[in-house]
């Protein structure tokens, strides 16, 4: 049933994407509005500096609700992913980030994250994720584990 329903969406997205016009919007047309495309520059996320400069785009452009949606949406995967491999793999010992239980909005995470960025610059060229982790981990340290900054490498 999975292998059926994987090929009805590959059917789909194939016949969507051949049904597009390849000559763009029809002149006088307003522009598109941007997407979340692989390798559109806007959002590509390789990096922490890149995930920072999606975090912190400006209000008054066009993709200001995209990018903070997006921002929000990979801060949360990366702590979810950790939480939930963490509770697979041995519990609270291996974790590395213990949020308090007043828990702070996703808003207040992404503005806290964007401070720790400025004083963290040299971070900025790391994978995004692991720059994610080294915020929630010094940011939100479980006692007991290993230095913050120090103890963290990433696996691969």
């Amino acid at each position: 049933m999975r292998i059926a329903f994987a090929g009805l969406a590959f059917a789909v997205i194939a016949g969507t994407a051949a049904a597009q016009p390849s000559s763009g919007p029809p002149a006088g047309s307003p522009a598109p509005a941007p997407s979340l495309q692989a390798g559109e520059p806007a959002f590509d996320i390789s990096t922490f500096g890149d995930l920072i400069r999606v975090c912190t785009t400006n209000r008054s452009e066009a993709t200001f609700q995209t990018s903070l949606g997006l921002c929000a949406g990979y801060v949360s995967g990366v702590l979810d992913y950790h939480l939930v491999d963490t509770g697979w793999t041995g519990g609270m010992r291996n974790r590395r980030v213990c949020l308090p239980p007043d828990r702070p909005t996703r808003l207040e995470t992404i503005q806290s994250l964007v401070a720790w960025s400025s004083t963290n610059d040299r971070f900025s060229s790391e994978p995004a994720a692991d720059g994610v982790m080294r915020y929630f981990m010094t940011t939100y340290p479980c006692s007991g584990t290993r230095s913050t900054l120090q103890g963290y490498k990433p696996r691969g």
